[in-house]
């Protein structure tokens, strides 16, 4: 669903990604906030990383907010995001269920072409003419 159209809450994942990356010590490299999704490309700047904790972080920070959100304006789209999870337990998703697509790069070339392919991203949706490199 294109629920990053919303400026606010764009602006609060901005705020929950600054805060993983601090306690998770990760920099952030490249990203990209599209309508249905968002691309991330981190640093981790301890030997030992965790992904998932990281991710994990960022999703339910902007997940607690969105939530908050739409209760307080009793928005029908909260009842669209609550899911069934089994007989008698439904929950709030904001996210994808799942860990999302995520790889390790190694090489300069492949993090290069990384930070492209994200950059790219919203110019094939046509959601931008240009990058900033582009004089955007």
């Amino acid at each position: 669903m294109p629920l990053l159209t919303n400026d606010l809450w764009r602006s609060e994942l901005s705020k929950c990604i600054d805060l993983a990356n601090r306690d998770s010590k990760f920099e952030l490299v490249a990203f990209v906030f599209m309508p249905e999704h968002v691309h991330l490309l981190v640093f981790p700047l301890h030997n030992e990383p965790d992904i998932g904790k990281y991710l994990s972080s960022l999703k339910m920070g902007l997940s607690q907010f969105v939530r908050q959100q739409l209760e307080s304006s009793k928005s029908k789209l909260l009842q669209t995001l609550m899911i069934r999870e089994r007989p008698g337990k439904t929950c709030f998703r904001f996210w994808q269920e799942g860990p999302g697509f995520d790889r390790n790069l190694y090489s300069p070339r492949a993090i290069q072409a990384s930070i492209d392919y994200i950059h790219r991203n919203p110019i094939e949706r046509r959601l931008c003419k240009k990058t900033l490199q582009e004089g955007c």
